[in-house]
């Protein structure tokens, strides 16, 4: 099964996410594997105590909370990252996704429960408060079931009416071997995404104020000449940067050396040999039919940034990092 994972767990009420949560979290930890749950529900009531829990803007919020504490568990080497909560529709997911920094791709399973099943376990939880409401359960499950026909194909959907915690998780579980053997291909592949598209300009102030201020390209870090912008639907950068002329595409290896043979074993060149760089190791290389490839490796790290966004420096004036443990 691959290093590290991000499970998304999500469903109506009383469909038993906490308690899969709980049993899947133990199944991993059995293996000798590192593993946090995150409760969405939890995260809104640190941003809003009103019930009923029907504040849209917090549960946006809390969506991206989820995501910066998903994102911050796996910087620190946990090997797996639960979250469960209300993550039904794509705007709900991708409200979490978007805002993930980590490159660590979601893994979405729902569960779904029978209306008199989830009614019976709301009676005999004193912990639950507007949810034992009848009438909002109902109303939460009608929803819920508007939106079930828009779900990827592919993805795992439970019954947990009958099933077990432990049951649940056995199935996730299954679910995630198979998964891992149908993209085995893709690890095989050389280049893993693209990292970033550097775009050069003449001044980074005046490109701030193209591409953030003008055009919504939210700040991810800076420095004196270059910053990183966030695209909308994806985990690549927009890079403005006044250190080269060119505009390029740069994309992630698992190592720039060995990526840098790999190539050249296939037919490519080498433009600039492997050098390093801030978070690690990069190379220029050519394609059989010329074409310029920005490769880079994180195996130094990812760049540590303070509140305003500007790159942290050590002593030496040099970038600080911290782990990448997608590089591994």
């Amino acid at each position: 099964m691959d290093a590290r994972r991000l499970i998304v767990l999500s469903g109506p009420i009383a469909s038993g996410k906490s308690s899969a949560a709980e049993a899947l979290a133990a199944s991993f930890r059995a293996t000798g594997r590192s593993a946090a749950a995150v409760d969405l529900d939890l995260l809104y009531k640190m941003i809003d105590a009103g019930q009923p829990m029907d504040n849209p803007s917090s549960w946006r919020q809390a969506r991206r909370a989820a995501a910066a504490l998903a994102d911050e568990f796996v910087l620190a080497g946990m090997d797996v990252v639960i979250v469960e909560g209300t993550f039904w529709t794509r705007a709900e997911r991708d409200e979490f996704a978007n805002h993930l920094a980590t490159d660590i791709r979601p893994h979405f399973v729902t569960l779904r429960v029978s209306l008199p099943e989830a009614l019976r376990r709301v009676e005999v939880d004193n912990t639950r408060r507007s949810s034992r409401d009848p009438a909002v359960l109902r109303s939460g499950h009608g929803a819920f079931a508007a939106t079930v026909g828009a779900l990827d194909a592919a993805e795992l959907v439970v019954d947990t009416t009958t099933a077990t915690a432990d049951h649940v998780a056995a199935m996730i579980l299954a679910s995630l071997e198979v998964e891992d053997a149908s993209s085995s291909s893709d690890r095989r592949a050389l280049f893993r995404k693209v990292d970033c598209l550097q775009i050069p300009v003449t001044n980074v102030e005046a490109g701030l104020a193209f591409y953030r201020d003008a055009l919504g390209h939210a700040l991810i870090w800076r420095t004196d000449t270059a910053a990183g912008l966030r695209m909308a639907e994806s985990s690549s950068e927009i890079v403005i940067q006044t250190e080269r002329p060119q505009l390029e595409a740069n994309l992630t290896v698992r190592s720039a050396d060995e990526a840098a043979d790999a190539m050249v074993r296939a037919g490519g060149s080498v433009v600039v040999s492997p050098f390093d760089i801030a978070i690690g190791r990069c190379a220029v290389m050519a394609d059989p039919w010329g074409n310029r490839l920005v490769i880079l490796d994180t195996s130094k790290g990812l760049l540590m940034v303070d509140s305003s966004g500007r790159v942290r420096v050590d002593a030496e004036g040099k970038p600080r990092v911290q782990p990448d443990f997608h590089a591994v």
